[in-house]
């Protein structure tokens, strides 16, 4: 959740995000090795929303983006997604599933229906790139901001959660 790739801070840029994906890629195969008594074949990957920084929300965001095209910053999640599961599915695991939700940046403006968000962009071109496997991606773009997820018998619901607001209490 929350990538927010494309943006630039001190601490933060698309690269950061790259070295995220290296250091839970490692943390998987620990884990996989460390459990591999279970029967773990199946990687679920859930995706809840505001991957790309998006453009348009506020007006100095240009200053703080390392990609400002919108465009550019979704293909490019797509691909380095895209190749970080492959090596996964490679090496690790013999199936993955991808799910996805929108969240609420990457819109083409902060004015702009929440329906034209650039996750779902994201999530088509990952599907794009991985039409040739048997990894699917879900995302419902018809009700893009919330999905139920069975992992063996059990439900979770995927919602990026900006609507949800604390009652002070």
């Amino acid at each position: 959740s929350d990538q927010h790739y494309g943006k630039l801070t001190k601490t933060y840029t698309p690269d950061n995000y790259e070295k995220t994906l290296d250091f839970i890629g490692q943390q998987l195969v620990a884990n996989r090795e460390t459990y591999k008594e279970f029967d773990v074949d199946k990687l679920i990957i859930g995706y809840l929303g505001d991957g790309p920084d998006g453009t348009g929300i506020y007006p100095s965001q240009p200053h703080h983006q390392k990609i400002t095209d919108v465009g550019d910053q979704c293909l490019s999640l797509a691909k380095h997604n895209v190749s970080w599961i492959r090596r996964l599915r490679k090496h690790i695991f013999s199936g993955v599933d991808i799910h996805g939700v929108v969240g609420n940046h990457p819109r083409v403006s902060r004015y702009a229906n929440e329906k034209t968000n650039f996750d779902t962009i994201t999530y088509r071109y990952m599907q794009m790139l991985l039409d040739t496997t048997d990894i699917p991606v879900y995302h419902d773009e018809n009700n893009a901001f919330i999905q139920k997820v069975n992992v063996r018998g059990h439900n979770f619901l995927l919602y990026h959660g900006h609507d949800i607001r604390n009652s002070g209490g």
